[in-house]
């Protein structure tokens, strides 16, 4: 770590977070599951409930689901860097990277419901239509996608809480943030993530909505004139490579479409190979999917963007503020890479409480993102018929599930269009 970095909040406040809300949100969704079976009578052992919550879940929730997924911790802190690098319309290409991928979504998840609605993940679509062969090619892929994903979200998560909670030990955030996803999700399958999803999205839009309009109205920025001034005065001292006139206000920018064309790229296969979003698509009902989707892309597009072009854009014109955590230097380029560009902005412009809220959105867009990955269970359900077939092999009872997994089956080859 540099020796001239900035440490913004406490070990305390990350230690905080990571168990405290860890463990509130584990033993209230484990409470919550229980009192569905007690009450409701739902089953979250059963493969209906546990994988697609019974296909009834409504546009809302829906909505909620995909978007807390899709809100990935590291994309909180890498669009203010984008938009410091490449100018205020790298925010745009981010936005519009991250909102294309679900648009599309919507118009194949109504497909996939309308011609296999008894499926719980594509790859059992895979099998039935291209053979054995490409199934389990398909299968090998959706799995490393998970394991890249997850693995993704957790590091990144973990070196974003760290660098915001005084150079918090990487090892013990990379720990601590899957613990209590792991508990709640084991225990309560996709209706839990469903209703913790829920509710973090409402702290997160929350939240995102708050730190944008309180920067952007702030006295350092002095609103959306403010802000223009500033970046036009900042224009005639800062020179960006790549752009027109090396402007930062500029929409012609090299390395901004570079970057959203690889983003675009990119995410398009992890959401087409993701089962996690596929299983979102199977357990809303009918009527909700489209609009869930569509919803969700509106939400993401309407967090990333603002961020990126208000907090990430009002860097270039703060490094010189008083206020600012490294006065009167400017950032060094181990600070820009790591992602301090919007921890720094929240703390000159609101303060600790603000980047204490920040950490706390951090960790539960990377919660929610890891709940949707633990799951999509895959593997297993793209080998279930093999693995009851060894089990009759090897002399063990099979009772129901056999002819219930025959079931599912024969009724998602009726619907499979040829």
């Amino acid at each position: 770590m540099s020796e001239e970095s900035v440490h913004i909040l406490t070990q305390g406040a990350g230690y905080g977070v990571l168990v405290g809300v860890g463990a509130a949100f584990a033993i209230g969704m484990i409470i919550t599951t229980k009192l569905l079976q007690r009450y409701l009578h739902e089953d979250a052992n059963s493969t209906e409930t546990f994988s697609v919550a019974n296909r009834s879940v409504g546009t809302f929730l829906s909505a909620s689901a995909v978007y807390s997924s899709w809100t990935w911790a590291t994309e909180c802190l890498w669009v203010g860097l984008m938009t410091y690098s490449y100018g205020v319309q790298a925010a745009y290409y981010y936005g519009a990277g991250l909102t294309i991928q679900i648009a599309v979504m919507a118009l194949i998840g109504i497909h996939a419901k309308k011609k296999i609605p008894t499926a719980h993940t594509s790859l059992e679509a895979v099998n039935l239509r291209y053979g054995r062969f490409a199934h389990i090619l398909f299968m090998t892929l959706a799995l490393i996608c998970n394991i890249v994903s997850a693995s993704c979200m957790i590091l990144g998560a973990a070196g974003a809480i760290s660098i915001i909670a005084g150079n918090l030990h990487i090892v013990a955030a990379t720990m601590l943030i899957p613990f209590g996803v792991l508990l709640y999700t084991v225990v309560g399958g996709l209706k839990a993530t469903f209703l913790t999803d829920f509710i973090h999205t409402t702290i997160l839009l929350i939240v995102f909505c708050y730190l944008s309009t309180a920067v952007l109205t702030s006295d350092q920025v002095g609103g959306l004139d403010g802000l223009w001034d500033k970046l036009v005065e900042a224009s005639q001292t800062k020179y960006i490579d790549g752009n027109y006139e090396g402007s930062i206000l500029t929409g012609k920018t090299k390395g901004g479409i570079i970057f959203g064309l690889i983003l675009t790229a990119g995410d398009f296969g992890i959401t087409v190979m993701d089962s996690s979003f596929w299983q979102k698509t199977f357990s809303a009902s009918p009527k909700a999917t489209v609009p869930a989707y569509l919803l969700t892309a509106f939400f993401i597009c309407s967090n990333v963007w603002p961020i990126g072009a208000i907090i990430g854009a009002a860097l270039h014109f703060l490094e010189s503020d008083p206020a600012f955590p490294t006065h009167p230097r400017k950032m060094n380029e181990y600070e820009i890479a790591s992602g301090f560009v919007v921890p720094y902005v929240l703390k000159c412009v609101l303060g600790n409480g603000a980047v204490g809220g920040l950490l706390l959105v951090l960790y539960l867009a990377v919660t929610s993102t890891l709940s949707a990955q633990m799951v999509s269970v895959v593997w297993f359900h793209s080998t279930r018929e093999d693995t009851l077939s060894l089990r009759c092999s090897m002399g063990c009872t099979v009772t129901t599930s056999r002819e219930r997994s025959k079931q599912e089956f024969q009724n998602i080859q009726v619907f499979v269009s040829i």
